[in-house]
């Protein structure tokens, strides 16, 4: 994560790495997700760190990116509350909305569409948003 960072300042803007991020992960969710459900260890292996490498940049940028979208004199209470909030609705159901989605279509990839989808609607999202990565914090 750190070398994603710095490579978010001196190279690419934030708004950038997270698109890529968010596209790849819309991209890989369900190849990812095929490989997780066969019982060779090296495909498994294969998934899980091709995931950490697809979502490292977005955990390194993404703090940095909240920060600059909200005024300095509220940018605390207002980071706060969008992750948390985010995070509760979203991470909070996940685990709900994925055993649904299997138990209602009886696939076992359900999960990688829905992170495909939840990916889609982030890089949606993102590209709606104003770059600040470059004008000042204060």
């Amino acid at each position: 994560m750190p070398l994603m960072g710095w490579l978010s300042d001196r190279t690419l803007r934030r708004k950038t790495w997270l698109l890529i991020t968010t596209t790849s992960l819309s991209l890989a969710g369900f190849p990812a997700f095929w490989l997780l459900s066969h019982a060779n260890s090296i495909g498994i292996w294969f998934a899980q760190i091709g995931l950490a490498i697809l979502v490292a940049p977005l955990l390194a940028v993404s703090p940095a990116m909240m920060v600059e979208l909200f005024p300095t004199e509220t940018r605390l209470t207002s980071y706060s509350l969008a992750f948390n909030i985010g995070v509760s609705i979203v991470g909070g159901t996940s685990l709900l909305v994925c055993t649904w989605l299997i138990d209602i279509s009886g696939n076992i990839y359900a999960p990688g569409l829905y992170l495909m989808v939840c990916a889609l609607i982030s890089t949606i999202a993102m590209a709606l948003m104003r770059d600040r990565s470059r004008e000042p914090l204060l």
